[in-house]
């Protein structure tokens, strides 16, 4: 879990009224990421509290952190892509929408690992998840699946990508079509 957030150096994203829980809330909201990080903030944290429109490229610097809540997200907006080098908090819920696969990625220990469900994969035997997945091989973390049945239309090929699961017997990746799903790769490339 998350360390506790000092609400004196929060940043509220996507709306003007934070969540119950969030007050008393002392720190300052804005509708824009790209207009928070014009602002000139250091070691804040943002929270992202409802939908956060992502309408040009936006890097996020390594003294933001970032905590997206349950009912926050990032929305792609016309050639909107985003680059967190800062921490980065999410739980199993999808925080990503309208993102192409590697529209989206984390620097060197921004996250441990990222969750297929943040690009809204379902771990239920029958969503087919194939661009959460395929958006978070591309995301330059490693990926962790939850305990549960992924579907995927694609080969994923695990070159340079690391994947894990839940643990034996808890989690499966099962193609939604008949194609292989997982395919190995030595060749280091």
């Amino acid at each position: 879990m998350t360390e506790p957030i000092d609400t004196n150096l929060a940043i509220i994203l996507g709306t003007t009224s934070p969540p119950d829980r969030l007050y008393p809330l002392t720190g300052i909201v804005v509708t824009d990421i790209v207009d928070a990080l014009s602002k000139g903030y250091t070691n804040r944290t943002f929270i992202i509290a409802t939908a956060v429109a992502v309408k040009s490229v936006v890097t996020v610097p390594s003294d933001i952190s970032v905590v997206v809540l349950e009912e926050g997200s990032f929305v792609k907006s016309g050639s909107g892509t985003i680059t967190f080098n800062g921490s980065f908090t999410a739980g199993l819920y999808q925080v990503f929408s309208g993102f192409n696969a590697g529209d989206v990625t984390f620097g060197a220990g921004s996250v441990k690992e990222v969750y297929p469900e943040w690009w809204g994969a379902k771990a239920d035997s029958t969503t087919n998840s194939t661009i959460a997945i395929d958006s978070a091989k591309l995301s330059g973390a490693p990926v962790k699946f939850a305990v549960g049945t992924y579907l995927t239309n694609n080969t994923i090929t695990t070159s340079n990508v690391f994947f894990s699961g839940a643990g034996r017997r808890l989690t499966f990746l099962e193609p939604y079509t008949n194609n292989p799903v997982i395919t190995l790769d030595s060749s280091g490339g």
